[in-house]
């Protein structure tokens, strides 16, 4: 299997880690956007997350309410009724390239926004079934809402699943987090550290996007002007699956450690250049846009390290 083009694999990174950083989903506005030291403008210049045309990737925005803290320890997940949608965000992007987020009567969207096709996310014999269509521009995702208990970053997380796969069809593990950035109480750095499954074999990668600088806005109303640095690290195991069938996915994250397992088989073990953060996690099924790509989650369950 060829390693996937530098150049695709950063732009993928910086596509999936907007939607999958969005506040909706995995955190709430005040955790990460203090700016009790800038004017009423400028903050709704930098909180762009928060308007109708809202969010790093055009995921929207919750009321507060709207959303449960992270549980406490770990948790598990069956898909077993349709009580997942108050558990999970489905969203994506349409064929139009409008972003879309959240199932109907679950999650009420600000105004220009749009639900999540229903189509992405069904369940299906005691699992979930995502579904990318070949006109959409990113793939289908479902974030855990409440984001992961503060005390996977102290003793670090094991996230076990069954997945399937098609011959075409690519699933996503990942697990995200914001850390402290150069700006005084606000967090702009963004990673993600994804396990990618496909037929083909494993791959594992790491995005990063780091600010840099940051200049104030030349015009009242406009927003700051900011330069940031991504830099994606991968590494992969060429270890076939057979399409179609259930594969036992353990993934473990601790610090900078990464360890991958696979049917029982430890496929990548790898060490990241820092800590990563452990604060959101969720799937993304995207297929080769020649056709529909499907693939199945079920048995998911989330736990500290022993």
């Amino acid at each position: 299997m060829q390693p996937l083009p530098h150049a695709y694999v950063k732009s993928k990174f910086i596509s999936s880690i907007k939607i999958f950083m969005s506040p909706p989903i995995i955190f709430r506005p005040s955790v990460f956007y203090s700016i009790a030291n800038h004017s009423q403008k400028v903050r709704l210049g930098r909180l762009w997350g928060f308007a109708a045309a809202a969010l790093v990737a055009g995921l929207g925005c919750w009321p507060a309410a709207a959303a449960d803290p992270a549980p406490a320890g770990g948790w598990t997940e069956t898909f077993d009724s349709g009580s997942w949608v108050e558990r999970w965000v489905p969203y994506g992007r349409l064929s139009d390239g409008t972003w879309a987020q959240g199932a109907e009567g679950h999650w009420p969207n600000p105004p220009g926004h749009h639900l999540a096709r229903i189509e992405w996310w069904q369940i299906e014999n005691g699992a979930i079934r995502g579904t990318n269509f070949p006109d959409e521009q990113h793939p289908a995702g479902l974030s855990r809402r409440g984001g992961l208990s503060p005390q996977f970053q102290q003793t670090g997380i094991r996230l076990r699943c069954r997945l399937k796969v098609s011959e075409s069809s690519t699933v996503q593990v990942k697990i995200g987090g914001q850390s402290p950035g150069i700006l005084p109480n606000e967090s702009t750095d963004h990673h993600t550290a994804v396990v990618d499954v496909k037929a083909g074999g494993i791959r594992f990668w790491n995005g990063n996007r780091f600010l840099v600088s940051e200049e104030p806005p030349a015009n009242e109303g406009e927003k700051p002007k900011r330069k940031f640095k991504n830099n994606v690290l991968e590494k992969k195991s060429d270890l076939p699956l057979t399409p179609h069938e259930w594969h036992d996915l353990v993934y473990d994250l601790k610090g900078r450690n990464v360890r991958v397992a696979v049917d029982g088989t430890e496929v990548l073990s790898y060490q990241l250049p820092h800590i990563h953060p452990l604060q959101g996690m969720g799937f993304e099924v995207n297929g080769d846009k020649k056709s529909i790509g499907m693939a199945w989650v079920k048995e998911v369950a989330v736990e500290p390290l022993p």
